[in-house]
């Protein structure tokens, strides 16, 4: 590999993770999505001549609209919440769930088409909510970066920020925040790294790390325990 083509790939590379791009969901039309399809093909030049199938275009506007409706609404989302607010009367999510026994040996046609699928099937609720995540992971990077909105751990300022309730764990998205609030943000992921990094270090150490106050330390990390 030369210089050049080393260079592009750590650019590319630093790009993907930034924006959220994982092994586990990377693909073409992901890839289109946030970098256009020039870029796709570039990666994927065997399937250059392919489309997008339809109904991925059609979630794929599903999702942003609800996400910006969610963020534009409250300032911030989460992925359960996302999925509950799409609507998807449109498709016919229960063909798709009887289509996908077909792979299961021994399972006859007919007796797929007669299978009856209730609303409040749990098997079907688990299959409607598995295939919507992998659909929301899809698109997710290309509209947080696309509309400038962010991805983190929930923390207590966002919390403070956004009246965000103690049961919500995990990432969230939200809209752009003041920049004092950012760094504030920054400054307390940078302590947790640290901590996690190293648990001998202690609570003064840190604060000389990190260039605050030894009780704004150990509030951060009270607050992840």
């Amino acid at each position: 590999m030369d210089t050049e083509r080393l260079i592009l790939a750590e650019e590319m590379s630093k790009f993907f993770y930034q924006n959220h791009l994982t092994i586990s969901n990377f693909n073409r039309e992901q890839l289109i999505s946030l970098c256009g399809v020039e870029e796709g093909n570039r990666i994927f030049p065997d399937r250059s001549d392919e489309e997008i199938p339809g109904l991925n275009r059609s979630i794929s506007q599903e999702i942003k609209r609800v996400v910006n409706k969610l963020i534009q609404v409250k300032g911030w989302t989460y992925d359960h919440e996302i999925i509950e607010y799409m609507d998807i009367s449109d498709f016919d999510m229960k063909q798709r769930y009887k289509d996908s026994f077909k792979y299961i040996p021994k399972k006859k046609s007919d007796e797929l088409d007669s299978l009856a699928v209730l609303d409040n099937d749990v098997g079907f609720q688990k299959w409607r909510y598995g295939f919507l995540a992998k659909k929301l992971a899809m698109n997710i990077p290309a509209i947080i970066s696309n509309q400038e909105f962010r991805k983190v751990r929930v923390n207590k300022f966002l919390r403070k920020q956004f009246e965000i309730p103690i049961h919500i764990k995990g990432f969230v998205y939200h809209q752009e925040i003041s920049e004092q609030g950012i760094q504030l943000e920054d400054k307390a992921s940078h302590i947790l790294r640290l901590k996690q990094h190293d648990l001998s270090l202690s609570s003064a150490k840190i604060a000389s790390i990190v260039g605050c106050s030894r009780q704004y330390v150990s509030n951060i990390l009270k607050c992840r325990d």
